[in-house]
């Protein structure tokens, strides 16, 4: 019984603490560089796909950067046939994203390992739960940077005439 809530636990965890703040900020991003306001029951609908999609993804038994390339491929697909968005600034999107978050997870990992030591960090990451929290203030501050970046490149957008962007369609 204990190990079946730990396990829900956990899932819950990774679910509210990382992957709903990550998916956002990559459907997010994908609205930024395509200079399109966030709207409307399409915005929703890529979130919870995205969400749904990649949690199978993180899933699948497979490593060495294979979900993340699987996941990056499923952003640009569901940007660019969903979403009806330009496959160029939506991989650009997806891109800048994907190096956002690995530079983001890169340096939580070096504070925590600074600050509990090497071992101590082996420990919080070999719990589900304890993975989680730590992965939580970077997908939070990955989401803020992403609303930053959707706030500057969408705030001189008006809507009348289109985008003025410098970007490829």
């Amino acid at each position: 019984m204990q190990i079946t809530f730990m396990l829900v636990l956990s899932v819950i965890a990774k679910l509210v603490l990382i992957s709903v703040p990550q998916t956002l900020a990559n459907i997010i991003c994908i609205y930024a560089f395509n200079k399109k306001k966030i709207g409307g029951k399409n915005f929703w609908i890529a979130v919870t796909v995205s969400l749904a999609a990649i949690f199978v993804i993180r899933l699948l038994p497979v490593c060495f950067g294979i979900p993340t390339l699987l996941c990056m491929a499923f952003l640009i697909i569901l940007g660019v046939y969903f979403l009806k968005l330009s496959v160029y600034r939506t991989t650009i999107g997806v891109l800048v994203i994907t190096v956002a978050f690995a530079l983001l997870e890169s340096f939580t990992f070096t504070v925590m390992t600074s600050i509990f030591g090497e071992d101590g960090f082996i420990k919080i990451m070999d719990n589900d739960f304890t993975r989680s929290l730590v992965g939580f203030p970077s997908s939070i501050l990955l989401l803020v940077i992403t609303l930053i970046i959707y706030l500057l490149l969408t705030s001189h957008e008006k809507c009348i005439g289109g985008s003025q962007s410098q970007l490829p369609d």
